[in-house]
């Protein structure tokens, strides 16, 4: 039997995407700089859950942004 995944955290595990947004917002960095700092973070997502076991792993489930 496989387990499905309905989708994963978006802001990050440790709030990330969340933080480099927020900077984003007070104009500290660029559009740019947000790709660089979360590029490894639906890797991330998707490794982790394939660890945990899930067999069925939703695609385009990464947003930078609920």
């Amino acid at each position: 039997m496989k387990i499905n995944g309905l989708g994963f955290l978006r802001i990050g595990l440790k709030r990330e995407i969340k933080k480099v947004l927020d900077q984003y917002k007070k104009e500290i960095i660029n559009r740019t700089s947000i790709k660089e700092e979360t590029k490894d973070e639906n890797k991330l997502n998707c490794e982790f859950e394939i660890h945990l076991g899930v067999g069925l792993i939703p695609t385009n489930d990464f947003s930078y942004y609920d």
